[in-house]
């Protein structure tokens, strides 16, 4: 059942010369040549429609309209001016789950990583089958990420959590911008900014090493064919922690049946050997 849902048949990550491997949140990152972005032609040319309804209604309807996802993705990485590309599938189940899983040649898993909240933690299990031991984690809101690791796919998680749990407030200080519920994303706040079709933005603060780690997300290109109107393009920059990704959707499909057991959290480290 995993190996059906999460296997890459034409993944290809291509390795440069100093054969460095070094994972940051969910994404491989090494010293690699980059294959382009597809050509936005691929994806389907259905028109955008109208969209009806208050922001707060724009902002909220996703949390409804997608119970799960399943995405593959390629993504481009920057950290300390080192640039990675590789290919993976985020799956997801709303309200409290994400799997993120990236593949080397010939398909072979070389990171993995699940986050599940309760309400009140998320708890966090990365594989790293290539480069050292599982690691487990425990986080409550306003609480730092201790491995960098982890950054990026708590990162998606969060962005994943359901948006409206209490109803947005407007922000007076930056109109067209939402505060959402923190509590919900683990974080110490978390607002978003609304655009025609959705959320064109969002901002997570985190606790930080002394000073808080503001993530800013935008969202773009948005795959008008779905009824969740899902951007194929995620931009996700930390300026705190030194990196930036773009993730560019390359096939996603909503609402479709998800195995439980593919977001098994180990207690930890050693329950994951």
């Amino acid at each position: 059942m995993l190996w059906r849902l999460v296997r890459v048949g034409d993944t290809v990550t291509c390795v440069g010369t100093r054969g460095r491997i070094f994972v940051t949140g969910a994404l491989l990152v090494v010293a690699a040549c980059a294959p382009q972005r597809p050509l936005s032609g691929e994806w389907p040319t259905t028109p955008c429609p109208e969209t009806a309804g208050t922001p707060v209604e724009r902002v909220c309807r996703d949390d409804v309209s997608v119970e799960t996802l399943q995405a593959r993705f390629r993504a481009t990485v920057v950290v300390d001016g080192d640039v990675s590309v590789s290919d993976g599938v985020l799956l997801v189940r709303r309200p409290d789950a994400v799997r993120v899983k990236l593949f080397g040649f010939g398909g072979m898993t070389v990171h993995d990583a699940t986050w599940v909240g309760d309400g009140t933690a998320v708890r966090g299990f990365i594989r790293r089958p290539l480069s050292g031991e599982p690691i487990a984690l425990m986080l409550r809101s306003g609480e730092s990420v201790p491995e960098p690791e982890a950054e990026l796919s708590l990162a998606l998680w969060s962005l994943w959590r359901p948006r409206c749990r209490t109803a947005p407030t407007g922000l007076a200080a930056e109109p067209g911008w939402l505060r959402l519920d923190p509590d919900t994303a683990q974080a110490l706040a978390r607002d978003v900014r609304v655009g025609p079709l959705g959320v064109d933005e969002e901002r997570l603060v985190r606790g930080g090493d002394g000073t808080p780690d503001v993530i800013e997300v935008r969202y773009l290109d948005r795959d008008c064919a779905l009824k969740a109107l899902l951007p194929t393009r995620i931009e996700i920059a930390s300026q705190a922690r030194g990196w930036r990704a773009t993730v560019d959707i390359l096939a996603q499909e909503q609402n479709l049946p998800l195995d439980d057991r593919l977001f098994d959290v180990p207690a930890s480290a050693e329950a994951g050997r």
